[in-house]
């Protein structure tokens, strides 16, 4: 969410991108494995299946709004306000490290037209500013952040039983 990374796509704060991405991937895949190993134990001893597969889903679904929002400022830039996006995707990122690190209190509010419940009518994404495309895909992202915390709080306290 650094608009630092827009200079090139090699520079340090690529690289930490593609870094922190691949272990997000190879954490996920760990967690997989477990979870398929886990079906084979004992009713008495397996994890929480049911909030594993939730959490699981979640975090790939909001992986993949992290890539898609990283794509179109890469890509897309042209077709991008960033003076009006800088603070959304600062408050983003900062959002997400307090909802994942388990401080919801600390998460900013991301403001944007797009966090409504039920459809929202979007510009024509081939014609004029994707801004408010982006700004979806932000609120997106903070919701899956939020359930994700639900479901991870939902396996701590399902396994602790």
């Amino acid at each position: 969410m650094n608009l630092g990374q827009l200079q090139a796509v090699d520079n340090e704060p690529e690289l930490a991108w593609r870094l922190a991405r691949r272990e997000a991937y190879d954490s996920l895949s760990a967690l997989v494995q477990a979870t398929k190993r886990a079906l084979f134990e004992p009713q008495a001893v397996r994890p929480p299946l049911a909030p594993l597969s939730r959490l699981v889903a979640h975090s790939y679904q909001l992986l993949a709004q992290l890539t898609a929002v990283k794509t179109m400022l890469l890509l897309r830039r042209g077709h991008l306000n960033l003076d009006l996006l800088t603070d959304s995707l600062m408050k983003t990122a900062g959002s997400l490290q307090a909802i994942l690190a388990a401080n919801p209190a600390d998460a900013k509010t991301v403001h944007s037209p797009y966090h409504a419940q039920g459809p929202v009518v979007l510009p024509d994404p081939f014609e004029g500013d994707l801004s408010p495309w982006l700004l979806r895909r932000l609120s997106l992202a903070v919701q899956l952040g939020e359930q994700l915390r639900v479901d991870a709080d939902e396996v701590l306290g399902a396994s602790n039983m």
